[in-house]
């Protein structure tokens, strides 16, 4: 395997009413929850894992920042950095992952 997903981010504007729609939703996807607290909830399952963060106050507004409501990030993993080089190799011509 080259490499995969390991991890997605999803920061929410409020963590209140996300929190337990991703636990139901992610539960009846037989996911699990891996830790919980009133602004962060981790899930694991079959596939990458999935964590639902609360964005703080001052990146809640609208207009794009990496912290805002949305997806934040996603991770990958890969054998000794080959990913890592293959995605920030500045080169302009380079196969597909």
């Amino acid at each position: 395997m080259k490499a995969q997903v390991y991890h997605f981010q999803i920061n929410v504007r409020d963590a209140a009413r996300s929190l337990p729609f991703y636990k139901a939703l992610l539960g009846y996807l037989e996911y699990r929850t891996v830790y919980e607290s009133d602004t962060v909830a981790g899930f694991s399952g079959s596939g990458a894992d999935i964590w639902v963060i609360a964005t703080e106050p001052a990146h809640a507004g609208h207009g794009f920042h990496r912290k805002r409501p949305g997806l934040n990030h996603v991770g990958a993993s890969g054998r000794g950095g080959a990913l890592s080089r293959r995605v920030h190799d500045p080169a302009p011509a380079r196969a597909p992952l």
